[in-house]
């Protein structure tokens, strides 16, 4: 479950970072042309998909600490359990 939420994050981030890429370039031509109203807006947005990319990149960090636990508990379940000695 856990490898497919990393899936799905990644896809999402992807997805964030593109969309602030675009709205950067959005602010930047607005600016350039002189419609202030216009670009203080785009800039507020874009700083909502800045927010949201930071939030997504939290999820992906504690999906990731998640995925270490489970790997170290399957690698403790394969250890070959001690054999007790029998007494004499």
């Amino acid at each position: 479950m856990l490898a497919r939420d990393l899936n799905e994050i990644d896809r999402r981030i992807a997805d964030a970072r593109a969309h602030i890429e675009h709205e950067r370039e959005i602010a930047r031509r607005l600016q350039e042309h002189g419609h202030t109203a216009e670009a203080t807006k785009s800039q507020d947005l874009l700083k909502t998909f800045e927010d949201s990319l930071e939030a997504l990149l939290e999820l992906r960090r504690t999906i990731l600490k998640g995925l270490r636990r489970t790997a170290s508990s399957v690698s403790s379940l394969g250890a070959k359990p001690q054999r007790r000695k029998r007494d004499a």
